[in-house]
């Protein structure tokens, strides 16, 4: 019966473990950045490159940062409660909780609970699934990484330039 019990314990101890952690053998979806804004294609001359495009997979090495889109932040911060995970390289790669701010840019903050403000719109970034592998496949619709940024980043200056200019 005491073997029964022990038993009954562990599995509902080891489901309980599992439900709080991300499950890591699936896809997860993430939003991020990287400054490599060009890669080569399998199948292209080598030396040459072009840009990356929806539905190319990169290696997690070139990846910068990684904003989880429902993973929450399991970090002992304050405020943890209201943030979502997310991984960035800061000299070696940093767990981390991130929020977004009113003007669309974003915050990351490490373990130690410091704060980068990250003057970029999180929503700029390109969507993507972080894959059990370790590689990461954009999934964002129509993505090209030399323009769409640009494009964004132009859409959001347009945007705050007319705010500004609004009349009361």
């Amino acid at each position: 019966m005491r073997q029964w019990v022990l038993a009954a314990v562990f599995i509902v101890c080891a489901a309980t473990a599992q439900a709080a952690t991300p499950a890591h053998g699936r896809r997860r979806e993430v939003f991020l950045f990287t400054p490599v804004q060009q890669i080569h294609h399998k199948g292209q001359p080598a030396g040459q490159v072009s840009p990356i495009v929806t539905g190319d997979t990169l290696p997690a090495r070139l990846i910068n940062t990684l904003l989880f889109v429902r993973e929450p932040c399991t970090l002992p911060i304050v405020g943890a409660k209201d943030m979502l995970r997310a991984w960035m390289a800061l000299g070696a790669y940093q767990l981390g909780c991130w929020y977004p701010t009113q003007n669309g840019d974003y915050v990351f903050i490490d373990g130690t609970g410091r704060e980068y403000f990250q003057p970029l719109p999180w929503k700029a970034l390109p969507s993507a699934y972080l894959n059990p592998n370790g590689t990461v496949t954009i999934t964002e619709p129509h993505y090209n990484a030399v323009t769409s940024l640009k494009r964004a980043l132009d859409r959001q200056a347009m945007s705050v330039f007319k705010h500004e200019h609004e009349k009361p």
